[in-house]
């Protein structure tokens, strides 16, 4: 039976990644029916929101 491999700093990076992008994905998808806009300002700083916490190591 093989070994389970280790996880690697780039399967945790990719698992880093896939976090953030499954946070910033609701505010970058618009439904082209019955969707309210998002204003620009305010997706922005959701994005920055997110951005600023990965860095931070809190998300």
């Amino acid at each position: 039976m093989p070994r389970p491999r280790s996880l690697t700093s780039d399967d945790l990076a990719d698992a880093a990644l896939a976090d953030l992008a499954a946070a910033a994905f609701p505010l970058l998808a618009r439904t082209a029916m019955g969707a309210a806009e998002i204003s620009p300002e305010r997706e922005f700083l959701a994005g920055l929101d997110i951005v600023l916490a990965g860095l931070a190591g809190t998300r």
